[in-house]
């Protein structure tokens, strides 16, 4: 009997390294929602959290952080890219024409269903399949690109993401630094200026989202 293309893969033509992978990924992932849902979702925002719990807790925390918290993400991130690469591959040998495309988008599409349900029935937070289905939708154009054009891409994509985090981060050094100096001044009965007022208001602010 004919193995369907949209049937998963047959057992012999599994790649068990990579499936050991995704496994050892998904069980560290598991780990990172145990944390999350296990404890208060603030211990993952406050800057205060290494004061805020002790004793198994804590280590707890630190071991998740230090070894799985990021890590797994990424080797998963890694894994679905492998994976959309294998996929294409063995549909593209068996079957020409649009038929990969659409076996391909019909899987994302549905996973896609299954991200938005995750996210906004189930309400959890830390849904990775909506993010992942967004971003499995633009590579089909790029799955004939050579190694080296990916790796350029990848680069790329990576200085606008570093970019990005380390301007939010100087944005807050920012409005912590002026908002320390406004604070001095107000605690001395000195007048501020309303651009002074407004930096005060954001510091407080920003320094209360921080130490919930």
């Amino acid at each position: 009997m004919p193995h369907s293309l949209s049937a998963p893969v047959p057992k012999q033509e599994r790649i068990q390294f990579i499936d050991a992978l995704r496994g050892f990924a998904l069980l560290g992932i598991l780990l990172m929602n145990i944390m999350s849902q296990g404890q208060a979702h603030f211990y993952y925002t406050t800057m205060n959290l290494s004061q805020s719990i002790t004793g198994p807790n804590y280590w707890a925390w630190l071991i998740e952080s230090l070894f799985f918290e990021g890590t797994m993400r990424g080797l998963f991130s890694i894994l679905f890219g492998a994976g959309t690469i294998l996929l294409i591959t063995r549909l593209e040998k068996k079957k020409a024409g649009l038929e990969p495309a659409d076996i391909y988008y019909r899987r994302l599409l549905w996973l896609l269903a299954f991200g938005l349900l995750n996210a906004f029935i189930l309400l959890w937070p830390g849904d990775i399949l909506y993010p992942y289905a967004l971003g499995g939708l633009l590579l089909f154009p790029f799955r004939n690109w050579s190694a080296r054009n990916l790796f350029l891409a990848s680069l790329f994509f990576l200085a606008i993401a570093t970019y990005r985090v380390n301007s939010d981060l100087q944005d807050s050094k920012n409005t912590i630094s002026k908002g320390r100096a406004i604070e001095q001044l107000a605690s001395q009965k000195l007048s501020l200026t309303e651009t002074q007022n407004d930096d005060l208001k954001k510091y407080q602010s920003y320094k209360a989202d921080n130490s919930k």
